[in-house]
């Protein structure tokens, strides 16, 4: 997953490291939508074949696979749904 912060992104790998870059989140939102990575808040991107499951309480967030909670945006909420179903 992504996550933003201004100017920089600390993307978060799935074997625990890190890497901090100074790009902003559009950047990588249009260079990796076609890997099946989303934007999914104003903070946040996320690798769909990581979503564990999608909670529709506080507002709609998703549990990834290894248990980060991610809010979801009102508004990217129903192409979420769509894009996870057509996994």
């Amino acid at each position: 997953r992504i996550e933003s912060d201004v100017n920089y992104c600390t993307f978060y790998f799935k074997e625990g490291n890190t890497i901090v870059v100074a790009k902003n989140i559009g950047f990588y939102e249009k260079a990796l939508d076609s890997y099946n990575l989303m934007r999914v808040h104003r903070s946040h991107i996320v690798n769909l074949y990581a979503v564990n499951k999608f909670i529709r309480t506080d507002g709609g967030y998703i549990i990834l696979e290894n248990g980060d909670k991610i809010p979801v945006s009102s508004t990217k909420k129903e192409l979420l749904l769509e894009r996870l179903s057509s996994l």
